[in-house]
């Protein structure tokens, strides 16, 4: 690889390596399917009196700019003047008005009286005092449209609060947050200081429901489209059926400490513990200990030896030989007992030593109902009762039947009922005297549209073969490449050329492959690495020199004011450079794009990728309806024609994780309810295609797994990162491609980025970044301008340049939509157990700013204050109720596939 076969076109093909099997020529498809994500309300029209001010406010900043346009050119005519007139004259008004130019300020009227024909002589300052005087015409109008402005747009606010849907979605969330919704829909036009105290708050959720399309009750309703170009319509209003189901944590919690009562401990099958090994002297094993509950249960793994004895040898052989039925404490303690000496304690003291085992969690209980199950609380019920929990049993019915009926209930019928789910789960876990229910949402909700959508030209159809021709730029930028090549340089370092592994003792402990992950950024540069961490492979250097020289030319691509466009010669050129190793597993992502409209027609913008595999549509497959999941499935297994595909199901009580069984195969660690074990696969160096493949030990089959769900790498225990990663692990976006320029604000440094294009595509939009001392500074301004901040936005977005519609959000948003996953590879291990804190002092989600909207302009000061680090600003596209597929807030999920040959 080298620079000149990115800057200048390669004459031929260029010569290169033998080919291997998995070379042959790319291709790279859309799935027929996309998922939908559609808010559950439309961006309201807005009002007569709105529309006035925002007319104001566009006229105001457009002088503004003006005046920042001419403010050099007008300052040096000033200054060139001093020969024309005397010192005194120059001191007392020139110096004065130059400021004046320089701060875009309107001189006094010291400076207006002392003029005199310098206007006549500077045609430029008539025209700027002209352009100044305008501007302050403005903003005493728009001083005395605010009141009329914000009574408008507090109407619309009640309008959106006084919805059931939204009501519906609060209510879940927080009691108090409802009550404040019920005060602003009442309130209508008018406000009180307690309304106007929450209405930053109010006005954010408001937004949250109007705006955007994270899945969460009825904040969102997720359908199913298939393309048919010549559809007519457009997935606007969806017909939402919502679908309520228990916290699975909440069961994973109360599960485990069912299964350590000593009733039902003696009675429950029994299996290994993971990671289980027998050397010479000791049994080494890894448990999994519980550290932090936070929508999920997080463990940390912990590595525990015992020493070898002929009664453990006998117990592993046990449950070795039990296969997935496992054995019960009291089985293994019979077969124990009758290999002791006769006497009237060895019953006692076998059971005592599996006791004692238990402790240890060397064995380990099967679960008693499957932990894929949408609502496992009816069959868990049933096992109870069969053991003598007919009161637990009982109790948890009711949390079932309860917990599936609240899809159902109004918004003011909801609260009570979340009340005595609550009190129920902790009568619950009272039963099992061994845990304590964790602080969780007692359960969560989803809202589906189960009508087939057909997806058009409105929705972005004719978009699909550009993205086709992104999508092969994107696995140079991918994340996952990384770490599978990582992965393959641990393993030939241990094993050698061809070498295998067991896959849990591939990775050891998981520090050396998050710090080593994070040595090459995303525009190519090689981050300095701790001490004793293994070097960069030569592959992983020559991709950092790759993704260097793709950026260099990415931005000397041509320019249309601030836009950049990618050509098909430079995606093509980098796509031909990119090293082979790179494709020669399939890959797929998922694109989460927005259909807008423009001069150019329907295209659409990027918010984020993510990995594909049907992973964002697995969630909500079960409530969908059984076709879609086959349909997936039979998606699945013509990509994956390589190797036997196999699905990696874990939960850890994260309902975001469950998701239907698409292939006929699953790995996991307990025998009951998958059938194939991790401890029967390794990993192994496939020399043919210098990659790192899964392997079945007794067969030699090769295997495709897929994770699906979305619990970060992290998060999960580092012996199974081979399984997550082998096919997933994908972060990749493409806003780093633009570069960042400088402007200056008040003796400080913004930097914006250009809007990067290819063809119908927004890879990334217009944005500005400001440093956390910039934000005190606007804060500053907005505070200091009164109520409704008006001049100080206009200063700042003529300055900037930013447009009036823009969203505001946390600088490492630009990354993706998968910014938590990158804080979790961006530390060297990641903090479990700070995550609570972590998620409490979260700076808040993306939120939409009408520049132009007194109402906003309110509450932009209080939504800055909220971040603790650099605040981005991205333009709004598409803007809100101006999408071609209507007012509502439309996302599609579309999937691309890359095969070899």
């Amino acid at each position: 690889m080298s620079v000149s076969a990115i800057e200048h076109a390669v004459t031929g093909p260029q010569p290169g390596p033998d080919p291997t099997p998995g070379d042959g020529p790319a291709t790279i498809e859309v799935a027929p399917y996309a998922l939908v994500r559609v808010s559950a309300l439309p961006f309201p029209q807005p009002a007569a009196a709105a529309e006035r001010y925002r007319d104001l406010m566009h006229a105001a900043i457009d002088c503004e700019r003006a005046l920042t346009r001419t403010a050099q050119r007008l300052s040096d005519e000033l200054y060139a003047s001093r020969a024309d007139h005397s010192g005194e004259y120059h001191r007392t008004v020139v110096l004065p008005l130059r400021r004046d130019v320089h701060n875009r300020r309107s001189p006094n009227a010291t400076v207006r009286a002392g003029l005199g024909e310098l206007p006549t002589r500077i045609p430029q300052l008539a025209n700027w005092l002209s352009i100044v005087d305008q501007r302050e015409r403005l903003l005493a109008d728009l001083t005395a449209q605010t009141g009329p402005a914000l009574a408008a747009d507090r109407e619309a606010l009640a309008a959106v609060c006084s919805d059931e849907r939204v009501r519906r979605a609060v209510a879940l969330s927080s009691a108090s947050l409802l009550s404040g919704l019920q005060r602003a829909a009442a309130a209508g036009g008018e406000s009180d200081a307690k309304t106007r105290k929450a209405e930053p708050k109010i006005l954010r959720h408001a937004l949250r429901v109007t705006t955007k399309v994270s899945p969460w009750s009825w904040f969102t309703t997720v359908g199913w489209g298939r393309w048919t170009p010549a559809a007519a319509g457009s997935p606007d209003e969806l017909r939402g059926t919502a679908v309520s189901l228990p916290n699975h944590v909440l069961v994973t919690m109360l599960l485990r400490g069912v299964l350590a009562m000593p009733e039902y401990r003696r009675g429950i099958p029994h299996r290994l513990a993971p990671a289980l090994t027998v050397g010479d002297l000791r049994v080494e094993f890894q448990r999994d200990e519980s550290v932090a509950v936070v929508g999920f249960m997080q463990v940390r793994a912990q590595l525990v030896r015992l020493p070898r004895t002929a009664a453990l040898d006998a117990v592993v052989a046990e449950l070795r030989d039990a296969g997935p039925a496992g054995r019960t404490i009291d089985q293994l303690a019979a077969m124990l007992a009758g290999r002791l000496p006769a006497g009237s304690s060895r019953a006692g003291a076998a059971a005592a030593y599996l006791g004692r085992l238990a402790d240890e969690q060397l064995l380990v209980p099967i679960a008693p109902v499957d932990p894929q199950a949408a609502d496992p609380l009816p069959a868990l019920a049933d096992w109870l009762a069969g053991r003598g929990g007919s009161e637990l049993a009982r109790e948890l019915r009711t949390i079932a039947e309860q917990s599936r009926q609240f899809a159902e209930l109004p918004a003011t019928e909801r609260v009570p009922v979340l009340d005595r789910l609550a009190d129920q789960w902790r009568d619950a876990f009272a039963v099992t005297r061994t845990e304590r229910p964790p602080d969780a949402a007692v359960l969560r909700e989803d809202v589906v549209c189960r009508d087939r959508l057909l997806l058009g030209v409105s929705a972005g159809s004719n978009s699909r073969p550009d993205l086709a021709k992104v999508s092969a730029l994107a696995e140079v930028f991918d994340n996952a490449a990384v770490m599978r090549a990582l992965l393959r340089q641990r393993l030939v370092q241990q094993s050698g050329p061809g070498g295998s592994a067991p896959v849990a003792e591939v990775i050891g402990d998981g520090e050396w492959l998050w710090a080593a992950g994070n040595g090459i950024d995303s525009d190519g540069t090689v981050v300095e690495m701790p001490d004793g961490a293994p070097p960069l492979p030569p592959d992983l250097v020559d991709l950092a020199r790759l993704r260097r020289e793709v950026v260099a030319a990415v931005r000397r691509a041509p320019r249309h004011g601030d836009e950049l466009e990618l050509t098909d010669d430079l995606i093509d050129e980098a796509v031909a450079t990119a090293p082979r190793w790179l494709s020669r597993r399939p890959s797929s992502r998922a694109y989460f794009v927005q259909p807008f409209q423009d001069a150019e027609g329907i295209g659409w913008c990027l918010n984020g990728v993510g990995d594909g595999w049907g992973r964002y549509t697995s969630r909500f497959l079960a409530a969908l309806g059984p076709q879609l999941a086959a349909a997936v499935g039979r998606q699945l297994r013509e990509a994956l024609r390589d190797g036997r595909p196999v699905q990696y199901r874990p939960t850890y009580g994260f309902n975001a994780n469950l998701h239907p069984r698409l292939l006929a195969d699953e790995v996991g660690e307990d025998p009951a309810w998958a059938n194939l074990l991790a401890t029967e696969l390794e990993l192994v160096h496939h020399q043919e295609s210098d990659t790192v493949r899964l392997r079945v030990i007794g067969t030699g089959e090769l295997l495709n797994v897929l994770y699906l769900g979305f619990l970060f790498p992290g998060w999960l225990p580092d012996r199974v990162a081979p399984l997550y990663l082998d096919l997933g692990g994908s972060l990749t976006h493409f806003s780093h491609l633009p570069p960042a320029e400088p402007v200056e604000v008040r003796g400080r440094t913004v930097k914006r980025y250009a809007r990067l294009r290819y063809r119908s595509l927004v890879l990334s939009r217009r944005a500005w970044r400001l440093d956390p001392q910039s934000v005190q500074d606007l804060i500053s301004d907005l505070r200091h301008d009164g109520d409704v901040p008006a001049r100080g936005a206009v200063r700042w977005a003529a300055t900037l340049g930013l447009p009036p519609a823009v969203f505001v959000s946390s600088y490492f948003a630009r990354l993706g939509n998968h910014a938590a996953m990158r804080a979790a590879l961006t530390d060297p291990k990641p903090q479990l157990v700070d995550v609570p804190k972590r998620q409490r002092a979260a700076d808040p989600k993306p939120q939409f700013v009408d520049l132009a909207s007194a109402l906003h302009l309110r509450c932009l000061a209080r939504l800055l204050a909220e971040h603790s680090g650099p605040v981005l600003i991205e333009e709004a596209l598409p803007v809100p109720g101006e999408a071609p597929t209507g007012r509502h807030a439309t996302e599609l999920v579309v999937e691309t596939y890359l095969r070899r040959g």
